[in-house]
């Protein structure tokens, strides 16, 4: 038996007299289909089932052998009367086949409690792995682990990852895994703006109302899609796929989604659902990361701050103003920011003159306190900032080539 087919209990007269012989616990069951019976149990079977039938059998009869066993019965379909010796083996073998049914449903048991320990194992290693991420950074790897743990599962899509989506500008922070055609993966990190394509139009609504999202890209689609996507993230061409489903899985923060060539079947959504829950404790670990690290760089600049500010209530005299400047360059190294040169720069407004306190990067690293005189006109940089001066607005420029 290559092919299964579900058909309704009460779909046909055939069906419903079956159905009853065995809700009555009979043995046997003799069926007889003709005239009107016989052409509405076709049509029900061929056009509506999908069944395929015999050209002979379309005319006549067509009788239905059944033999019952505890969870169904093993049924055969002949134009002509049987012997009593075959409806006899055939009730012999409904025996049987009840203990062999018996048997596949205890194997079918073990089978799906063994693929749940394995889940749930999956579950738990990514879990672990999230639960041990030290600072936001460590984000990328729990996403490969996770990606790691569907592959072991054998239900890698042809891509997949997790989005964080902020609701006022519409753009999803993507992690995604990609599956190459060699059967290898490539990691996908990037900005997606969800406002220029139907379906990222549709990720963002359904994300607002929190509910699965199965959007299908078929031909043309796929290509335009694509063409979207890519400027914004490189993604591989996937010039041979004939149609793609995609499968969205949303928490509050984002969502975990797939792309794939064919239909996922219930069971691995399910899977899917599990790892969503599991990706939303990744996150909110990733959160309380961000908000220590943020907490923790804020308390680093007060400390930087607290040293400068210490440093010029020490000032004895005006010459210390270029030590004090020179602190303030280890400072920001400290915190990661060098820059070629910074420094204090007094106004006068009337001379449009500037004294200049500056502390430069040398080249073993160092820091040099310079001090002159420079006169903020006759050069149109020069000019900007005296005006930005005047106006007590901060100022930021850049300079490149001939400027």
């Amino acid at each position: 038996i290559s092919t299964r087919f579900e058909v309704g209990v009460d779909a046909t007269f055939g069906f419903r007299k079956i159905y009853k012989a065995w809700q009555d616990k009979k043995k046997v069951l003799t069926v007889v289909l003709k005239g009107k019976d016989l052409n509405e149990h076709i049509h029900y079977v061929r056009d509506i089932v999908g069944m395929p039938v015999r050209e002979e059998l379309l005319q006549g009869q067509r009788i239905l052998y059944n033999a019952f066993f505890s969870k169904g019965l093993i049924t055969v379909v002949t134009p002509e009367i049987q012997s009593e010796e075959t409806l006899n083996i055939l009730e012999r073998f409904a025996g049987v086949f009840s203990l062999t049914y018996t048997r596949f449903l205890d194997i079918q048991k073990a089978e799906a409690q063994a693929r749940e320990a394995k889940i749930e194992a999956a579950l738990e290693r990514v879990r672990s792995k999230a639960m041990s991420m030290h600072s936001s950074e460590d984000l990328a790897t729990t996403i490969v682990a996770f990606y790691r743990e569907l592959e072991l599962l054998n239900v890698t899509p042809r891509r997949c990852g997790v989005g964080l989506i902020n609701k006022e500008t519409h753009i999803a922070e993507i992690s995604s895994m990609n599956t190459t055609e060699e059967g290898g993966s490539i990691a996908v990190i990037g900005n997606l703006d969800l406002k220029l394509h139907p379906v990222l139009k549709g990720i963002y609504e359904n994300w607002l109302l929190q509910k699965d999202y199965y959007p299908v890209l078929r031909g043309s689609e796929i290509k335009e899609y694509y063409q979207i996507l890519t400027p914004q993230i490189h993604y591989p061409d996937y010039p041979n796929d004939i149609v793609q489903y995609g499968y969205f899985f949303f928490f509050a923060e984002g969502g975990v989604y797939a792309w794939a060539e064919t239909k996922m079947s219930e069971n691995e959504l399910n899977i899917y659902r599990r790892f969503t829950s599991v990706i939303t404790l990744t996150y909110k670990r990733y959160k309380d990361l961000k908000q220590a690290e943020e907490q923790a760089r804020e308390a680093t600049i007060e400390a930087a701050l607290e040293r400068v500010r210490g440093k010029a209530m020490a000032m004895h005299n005006s010459d210390d103003l270029s030590s004090t400047a020179s602190m303030v360059f280890t400072e920001l190294r400290k915190l990661g920011i060098n820059p070629i040169r910074s420094g204090v720069g007094i106004m006068s407004r009337d001379s449009r003159k500037m004294q200049f306190y500056s502390a430069a990067s040398s080249t073993n690293g160092d820091s040099l306190s310079l001090t002159g005189g420079i006169i903020v006109s006759g050069h149109p940089e020069f000019e900007k900032q005296y005006e930005a001066w005047l106006k007590k607005e901060n100022y930021f420029t850049v300079l490149k080539g001939e400027d």
